[in-house]
């Protein structure tokens, strides 16, 4: 997984943050989103059947 940061002119990118391509034994597809609105992302898995198992980011 990269990081990509919003900058004045663009993006930058920060480089590579994790390795893998999901949560091993829950699903392959990961995606990044702030589900509670406090600015910072959350975690989130996809399952092969549409399920999702989230992840907070509580900031520690």
């Amino acid at each position: 997984m990269y990081l990509w940061t919003k900058i004045a002119d663009g993006w930058e990118n920060r480089g590579k943050v994790a390795e893998g391509n999901g949560v091993a034994g829950r699903g392959g597809t990961v995606r990044l989103a702030d589900l509670d609105k406090v600015h910072d992302a959350d975690y989130l898995a996809v399952h092969e059947n549409g399920a999702v198992e989230a992840f907070r980011n509580e900031g520690v």
